[in-house]
């Protein structure tokens, strides 16, 4: 005779069935879900600490961390890079293609720290440029200017001294987003899984091996190797960017420039055509300072323009979606196709040399839009690289646009000058002043 089976046994083992069904489905404890989220959290968290231990080890030897918070070293240092400093092993001298920093003031003239390339040792000292910088910087550095040469380069890792006092949203999304990590990459413990304990490890020793075998941890020759070779880091390496003889000139296009009838146009520049020669409507009710229709100046101006197109197109861009607004750090973005619209900061942190480089496959600017200079920024290291048409809107703009197509503007005030490569330019009245 079989002995019946108490009820509370049979309740208790339904319950633990259960909860074993719950444990182990693919959102539960033991679920897949939960799996591969404890893997890229402790991923995430194996990078970052990686990267702090390559960053702190040399600063235990002495070495100087510097991070670095404008774009005039892209694209080989970025903005939120950290790089360590060090003096010069003896029997070694500071010379051209060095990184180094060194004392300089910001345009308000407060003291600050930069880090460039040693352009060419002169009599007396250096002259330095950045990278992104079509120009060199003002005046002669000496030794006695300089913090130290750059040895090691360690990326990222600056980024939340950089987003202080600048975007602090995005240190407040950095800080939580840590400690979501650390909580998923270290839960409530349960029993150990042989298979799920080897992977965290492999992935783990695979992190730290990528960690030390990255560029940044081979940084070291890139900045200490005079650049003479390719393959270094060698700011000869990019061709300079400069508008050339094409600086005079407010309006290029390659078939025609129309103003409009009446329009009381003002442009402190020359105004060309080349290969085509029509110009229309400009009169002497329209200010001006010359009409080159296939002059050997607009045909110099528009070589050397396409020379600029060719150089800013060469930089490394950084992609981007969306519309452009709001603040813009230094640096060269991209996008498929450009919308501006709203109130545009461009903020170079004190850099006057540093430049910004917007390029798209065509461009639309909103009416009321209007870009405006902080931090030392200038209109002429401002670019637009079309690829496209361009269309402007009732606007303020600033910087050079250089596009392939068509452009077409209503009445658009510009610091710089419009050139189109391959196409017209054409507007109901013109405003546009030189940088």
């Amino acid at each position: 005779m079989t002995a019946p089976i108490p009820l509370r046994r049979t309740r208790r083992t339904a319950e633990e069935s259960s909860a074993s069904s719950r444990a182990s489905g693919a959102f539960g404890r033991d679920g897949w879900v939960r799996f591969v989220l404890l893997l890229l959290s402790r991923a995430y968290l194996t990078v970052m600490a990686t990267l702090a231990i390559i960053a702190l080890l040399p600063v235990l030897c002495g070495w100087r961390p510097m991070v670095i918070l404008s774009g005039s070293m892209e694209p080989t240092i970025s903005v939120g890079d950290l790089v360590l400093l060090s003096d010069l092993p003896p029997g070694e001298t500071y010379g051209e293609g060095l990184v180094v920093a060194f004392d300089a003031v910001d345009a308000d003239g407060a003291p600050i720290i930069k880090m460039h390339r040693i352009a060419e040792s002169v009599d007396g000292g250096f002259i330095t440029q950045g990278d992104a910088n079509r120009d060199p910087d003002s005046g002669i550095r000496t030794e006695d200017d300089l913090h130290g040469a750059g040895r090691l380069l360690v990326p990222f890792i600056g980024l939340p001294a950089y987003w202080i006092g600048r975007d602090p949203l995005a240190l407040v999304a950095w800080i939580l987003g840590t400690l979501v990590t650390m909580v998923l990459a270290f839960p409530t413990p349960s029993r150990p899984r042989r298979a799920e304990h080897a992977a965290v490890a492999a992935l783990t020793v695979a992190a730290i091996t990528a960690g030390l075998a990255s560029p940044s941890a081979q940084a070291y020759a890139a900045f200490s190797v005079r650049t003479t070779t390719s393959a270094t880091w060698s700011a000869a390496a990019l061709p300079a960017i400069a508008i050339g003889r094409a600086d005079p000139f407010s309006l290029l296009a390659a078939t025609s420039v129309t103003d409009g009838v009446l329009s009381f146009t003002d442009v402190d520049g020359s105004v060309g055509a080349t290969p085509g020669t029509t110009i229309s409507n400009f009169s002497i009710l329209d200010r001006y300072a010359s009409l080159e229709r296939n002059t050997s100046a607009a045909r110099n101006a528009m070589a050397d323009a396409r020379t600029l197109a060719t150089a800013l197109e060469a930089r490394k861009a950084t992609p981007r979606t969306g519309t452009l607004t709001g603040r813009v750090t230094p640096g060269t973005y991209s996008w498929t196709t450009l919308s501006a619209s709203g109130s545009i900061t461009v903020d170079a942190g004190g850099d006057p040399s540093a430049r910004f480089v917007f390029i798209a496959n065509s461009l639309t600017v909103a009416n009321g839009t209007h870009v405006e200079l902080a931090g030392g920024a200038t209109s002429a290291n401002i670019f637009w690289r079309i690829r496209g048409n361009a269309t402007l809107n009732t606007s303020s703009l600033r910087g050079t646009l250089l596009a392939d197509g068509a452009i077409s503007a209503s009445t658009t005030t510009v610091v710089g000058r419009l050139v189109s490569f391959n196409s017209s330019i054409t507007a109901g009245r013109y405003l546009i002043s030189r940088p």
